[in-house]
């Protein structure tokens, strides 16, 4: 038993349409695509139908889509993809003009049309002449309607341009304005095609412009080599144009037949066989319409079908709205100039780039490897009445480096104090010995609480007179310290000086009053301190700073020999004043050693480079020094100094980068990882190009190497 192999049938192979809109006239088609046999074959047409008004536009489409289809089996499956025939007053600078594509967009809409793309009459209907004659056409194309003359004039196949002329009583006079416009002194091609919506009024047009005297009725400007051959364009003729560029762009074409029939004759069928033969021997692509592929411009979505209806999807336009535009092969030599010019301005870019690629990038790569750290402590004299080094006795020359700095500063105070009055009153003195006794002013006497008062003015009181009746006198009294707790009452009794009370005393006349007390901020003495501390450590950083300025490059600041001496210091309180801050003005001299950073390294080269071990390098910017002063006499300062080292590998870098040059960053990296002491790299590369192009430079010159201490 055999396999039988079921090949498409008819309705499972794509239509599309073909709709051709002029001022007035609507006509359509329906083609496919046998990619077996490489053929368009334009299965049904309609006859043109004619329209009054934009209004009528849509229910026009929709009577010649419905009449091109009626003819059709029922099952067979109704386009949506539509290639558009448009007048080229439509189209302005590759695109068509917002007015008409408003119309396209209705009718896609109302519809449910997809628009595939579209096509300039006069450009199909050239292009289609080129490919039944075998040759560019040079030709002026006339497009007729009620109102106006639409020109396309081409010379060798190549579009010299458009013009639209409003219509008058004479034809003949409309197209020679047309082509007027278009003179240049040279000769206009002798050949008219002419198009219209209906055959019979193209007949007409025809007969006029034969029977047309041009060598009599024309300006100097517009010339011919001789009386222009007139032809037209049958509606046949437009619709395997439009069918044409449509199919060669979508597929790979080879021949166009028109199996289709009108809606008004089913039996007729016409085969192209012109156009077939030509087409077989010189094949068309994409490449000759200027077709855009895979660009789609609207978004269809379904929705249920109604049987009354022909058309049943509204498509969503993606806004902007936008066609890709059909364009037809010139032909001839310019298109082969062009394609080389193409080519070489390509070669050009590529090789460029190539260029670019290979000598543009440049790369920093800084390798952290573990260092060998050396120590060695020593003291040396630093003189600085010397005049040159002595590294053998570790002496060296240095000179002072003095700078007058000042500043000011302000302090919160954190001392308190306590302030207030103290309370005054009047007491009765009472004598009861038998002797007259006087106090001075300033005595004490003593109240409950160990409380103290001082007399006021001094007294004398008088004896007893009886055991029951002693001598009394007044006297004002003030507390000895300030408080509220000295404000006594009335009859509160006090020793009087060293005398027992049972012999003096004295009681309060009336309440005592006036004693108060309060805490507030005063001035301090750790406040001062501190203050003249902190700034003194603030201007001694900055006459560090400014001694660094300047110094000379070969000079080296010696720290910890920094020593400052006050030359002006003034507090705007003193210690105890009542006060919420305290602001301190301070003027320092401050001088400190400075030596010859050369007589330095000498010294650590001498204390470390014999104990540099193999394989590593000694570099004195890879030392560090810390000092620390042990005392000066005489201009001569004893100075204990610690060399710390961070010894590298001896590494060649030029080995390195030529390892890593053209290598991508993790191949790099793992090579860099073989380096002995390799801690971490960090690569830079500017430019960096992207994706696979993205190595380090392929010169080795353009790696910059640097090897670093790893901290």
């Amino acid at each position: 038993m055999s396999l039988i192999k079921f090949g498409l049938k008819e309705a499972d192979k794509e239509h599309y349409w073909t709709l051709i809109i002029e001022e007035g006239w609507v006509q359509s088609a329906i083609w496919k695509i046998d990619e077996k046999d490489e053929e368009a074959q334009v299965v049904s047409f309609s006859s043109p139908v004619r329209f009054e008004s934009d209004d009528d536009l849509v229910e026009t489409v929709d009577t010649s889509l419905s009449a091109t289809i009626q003819s059709l089996p029922k099952e067979f499956p109704e386009p949506s993809k539509t290639v558009f025939g448009v007048p080229s007053s439509w189209v302005n600078n590759g695109q068509i003009v917002p007015e008409h594509l408003e119309k396209i967009r209705h009718i896609c809409s109302k519809l449910s049309l997809a628009p595939t793309g579209f096509v300039v009459l006069s450009e199909a209907i050239a292009f289609l002449t080129k490919t039944q004659e075998g040759s560019p056409l040079s030709a002026v194309v006339i497009g007729l309607t009620a109102t106006s003359l639409e020109l396309s004039i081409f010379k060798l196949g190549k579009l010299i341009g458009n013009t639209k002329v409003a219509r008058s009583v004479s034809l003949f006079d409309d197209a020679v304005e047309g082509v007027s416009r278009f003179t240049d002194g040279m000769p206009l091609p002798s050949r008219f095609l002419v198009y219209d919506g209906k055959e019979g009024e193209m007949d007409e047009a025809k007969e006029a412009l034969i029977s047309a005297d041009w060598s009599a009725n024309t300006s100097d400007k517009v010339k011919f080599i001789h009386s222009p051959k007139v032809e037209t364009v049958s509606v046949n003729d437009k619709i395997l144009a439009v069918s044409l560029a449509g199919s060669s762009e979508i597929g790979k074409v080879k021949s166009v037949i028109m199996t289709g029939i009108k809606s008004e004759d089913a039996e007729e069928k016409v085969e192209v066989t012109d156009v077939v033969s030509n087409i077989r021997e010189n094949e068309i692509t994409a490449g000759d319409l200027g077709f855009v592929n895979d660009e789609d411009v609207v978004i269809e979505e379904k929705i249920p079908v109604s049987e009354t209806k022909v058309h049943k999807v509204t498509p969503k336009f993606k806004n902007p709205f936008a066609f890709p535009k059909f364009k037809v092969s010139s032909g001839g030599s310019s298109g082969k100039k062009m394609l080389i010019v193409g080519f070489l301005l390509f070669s050009v870019i590529i090789i460029g780039l190539t260029l670019a690629w290979w000598f543009l990038p440049k790369a920093t790569v800084t390798i952290f490897v573990s260092p060998k750290t050396l120590q060695e402590k020593d003291t040396i004299s630093i003189d600085i009445n010397a005049t040159g080094a002595n590294l053998e006795a570790k002496v060296i020359p240095g000179r002072i480096e003095k700078v007058k700095v000042d500043g000011s500063k302000t302090k919160s105070v954190t001392g308190t104090k306590v302030v207030g009055d103290k309370a005054k009153g009047t007491v009765k003195v009472r004598n009861g010995t038998p002797t007259d006794v006087s106090f001075a002013a300033g005595t004490v006497m003593e109240g409950p609480n160990g409380l103290k008062f001082g007399l006021d003015e001094s007294v004398s009181v008088s004896s007893a007179i009886s055991p029951t009746l002693p001598g009394t006198e007044n006297v004002s009294v003030t507390a000895e310290a300030i408080g509220s707790e000295y404000n006594l009452a009335k009859d509160e009794t006090f020793k009087m000086s060293n005398y027992p009370k049972s012999e003096i005393d004295a009681v309060g006349e009336a309440d005592f009053s006036g004693g108060s007390s309060r805490e507030i901020s005063a001035v301090s003495q750790d406040d001062v301190e501190q203050l003249e501390k902190s700034l003194t450590d603030e201007l001694e950083d900055q006459a560090e700073e400014k001694m660094m300025a300047t110094l000379a490059a070969d000079e080296s600041f010696i720290e910890g020999t920094v020593t400052s001496s006050v030359a002006e210091r003034e507090f705007d309180h003193k210690v105890g004043d009542e006060a919420a801050s305290v602001e301190l003005s301070l003027s320092l001299e401050v001088s400190a050693l400075v030596v010859d950073s050369i007589d330095l390294d000498g010294l650590a080269s001498k204390l470390l480079e014999d104990q540099t071990p193999q394989g590593f390098l000694f570099r004195n910017e890879q030392v560090d020094k810390t000092f620390k002063l042990e005392g000066q006499s005489n201009g001569v300062y004893k100075v204990t100094i610690s060399f710390v080292a961070n010894l590298l590998p001896n590494l060649k870098v030029d080995e390195i980068a030529s390892k890593i040059s053209g290598k991508y960053t993790d191949v790099a990296s793992n090579y860099l990882q073989t380096i002995p002491g390799f801690k971490k790299a960090q690569i830079s590369i500017n430019p960096r190009f992207p994706g696979k192009l993205g190595t380090l430079p392929n010169v080795k010159n353009n790696i910059s190497i640097e090897i670093s201490a790893s901290k």
